[in-house]
């Protein structure tokens, strides 16, 4: 059976784990009658809702169903790298086309790795089902978490 599970960053800056909920939320402000949508992260052992916790959106990922070298659990927007390599090679982890993929970051553009056709590029090579790469030569997994994209873009800004 496979874990399905989220995390996100609250707006106090923690990272939280569990069930993702979007929520339309009516606008406090009377004179605005336009709905806004909440994203939350529920804790698994409290479905009650209150466990509740706001999430910036441009944090949300998915856990993959992969664990790193260390039994880590690898998340869409992680970092990762291939540490069974003589050169050390980074990848972003994403969500494409129904599964989820590693992305060479080359010459350190991540921003390009999130973005890179996985079809049409002319570094298409660079690209690998997580799944797949991950049970490597021999069922070796290599790959470890080293960061992720949305503090990798804080510490940049």
């Amino acid at each position: 059976m496979r874990t399905i599970k989220f995390r996100g960053k609250t707006l106090q800056g923690e990272w939280v784990y569990g069930c993702y909920l979007i929520r339309e939320e009516k606008s406090p402000v009377v004179e605005t009658s336009a709905p806004y949508t909440i994203h939350y992260i529920v804790d698994y052992a409290d479905f009650n809702g209150l466990n509740e916790n706001e999430i910036l959106l441009e944090t949300l990922g998915q856990f993959t169903g992969v664990y790193d070298i260390r039994d880590k659990e690898i998340y869409e927007g992680d970092i990762v790298t291939d540490s069974d390599e003589i050169v050390e090679t980074q990848y972003v982890v994403r969500y494409c086309d129904g599964g989820f993929v590693i992305c060479e970051i080359l010459n350190g553009d991540i921003e390009e790795a999130l973005s890179r056709d996985i079809y049409e590029s002319p570094d298409s090579d660079k690209i690998y089902s997580i799944g797949t790469f991950c049970e490597g030569w021999k069922g070796e997994n290599y790959l470890q978490v080293v960061g992720n994209v949305y503090e990798h873009k804080l510490k940049t800004n």
